[in-house]
This record gives C-alpha cells, structure tokens and sequence, in this order.
C-alpha cells in the first residue's frame, strides 16, 4: 500500500501519481464507499493479484465534497456538477462543468439587482437566442426601448392602452380580412397624393358632406345619380 496524489478523473477513474516514486503513475478504481475523489487529494493505493489498482484510503482531502452553511443551506460537488441547496434541500442553482450549463432556480422571488450599473443577458453564438416562457409576463419600466434589426410578434390576440401613439416608417404595409376604425373624435389624414381602390362597393355615409377642390372636381362613372 503506497501513498499517491490524486491527479484527475476520467470516466469514473482515478489518475493518481506517487508520492514517494513521482515517477509512477496509475489509473484507479475507488474502493472507498462515499469517497468522490478531487484533484489534490492524498489517498492511498493498493494493487490486486489482477492488476487492478483500487484506492483504498483517504490521507488528505483537498477540497470537501459538501459545505453546509449554518442555516443549513449546502454547496455540493456530484462529478462535473457543482450545486447549491436552501436550508430545505431545494435545488437553488447548478453548474454542469462537462456541458457550461447554468440552472438557477428559487422557491420564493428570485431578484436581479445592479444598483451601480447595468443588468446584460447575452446569448453569445449565431443562431442563439433569449427565450421567457411564462404564463404571464409582466414589465413595468418609466422607458423601455428595443432596437432590433427585425422584430416579430405573433399573438391570438394583442391589446394596446396608450396615451399617444406615434409612429415613423420608412413605408406601412397593412394586411387583414377586416379592419374597423372607431374614432369618438377627429380622424385626419394628410397626405401628398390619397387613392382609394375598392373593387365592389365604396360608401361614403354621413349627415352632411363636403367637397371642396382648389381646381377641377371630376365625378365619371357610366352613369351619376345625384337626389
């Protein structure tokens, strides 16, 4: 039985190097129940009749494999996985080292505060994206902006209660089976050129209506019906 350092793991394996014969090294199956091996650690080896070589002992830990905080919460390393528990065992947050995977999770509010600057979510790959995925999503903010080289919304159903509405556009294209305008007040339209196009019907229905042209007025059609 030898003294040996551990070096790595590698599919459930040890890699260890001796301590007295730093020139030997091994790869080692863990005999120890409970024992999860972490770069730094001092065990000690023994090699079977087979060949096989076990780890046998722990001399040092370098780093433990759980800390318990005195509320009870705890940090653990599973393998690859670093991970955060509350005082009442629930999962708060975990890192997969093989994958860079990140999950955070809370029980109660979970806060993003950055009182001195700024709060970023990236995602950092072509192709990549933010999803939110919730029943409901509330934001409340004094201005919020949103630049975006092309956005897209697709909604049953989309409600908007403004005080004033303004938009700028290069060009508006509209497109739906029905539109209807309720307007209690003034609807106004200023425009260089205004051409309607109505393939069946155009009515016009109002108590009183008024035309006036600074030049011609043309009315043609095959036939004019006025009274």
């Amino acid at each position: 039985m030898v003294e040996a350092l551990v070096l790595g793991v590698e599919e459930g394996r040890v890699r260890l190097r001796g301590v007295s014969r730093s020139e030997t090294e091994w790869t080692a199956r863990i005999a120890v129940p409970g024992y999860r091996p972490t770069t730094g650690d001092r065990v000690l080896v023994q090699e079977a009749d087979s060949g096989t070589v076990y780890v046998t002992g722990v001399v040092h830990a370098a780093q433990p494999s759980q800390l318990v905080a005195p509320s009870g919460a705890r940090a653990t390393v599973e393998g690859q996985v670093l991970a955060l528990f509350d005082p009442g065992g629930a999962l708060v947050a975990s890192l997969d080292g093989a994958t860079g995977e990140l999950r955070i999770s809370a029980t109660s509010d979970l806060k993003l505060s950055a009182p001195a600057g700024r709060v970023i979510l990236s995602a950092g790959v072509d192709g990549s994206k933010i999803e939110l995925t919730q029943d409901s999503i509330a934001l409340a903010s004094e201005k919020a902006r949103v630049s975006a080289g092309a956005l897209a919304v697709d909604a049953i159903k989309a409600d908007w209660a403004v005080g004033q509405w303004e938009l700028r556009a290069g060009r508006v294209i509209e497109r739906a089976m029905d539109v209807f305008h309720d307007v209690e007040g003034l609807l106004e339209t200023r425009a260089g050129r205004l051409r309607t196009l109505v393939s069946s019907t155009l009515e016009l229905l109002g108590r009183r209506t008024t035309i006036t042209s600074e030049k011609d007025t043309r009315i043609d059609g095959e036939r004019v019906l006025l009274g």
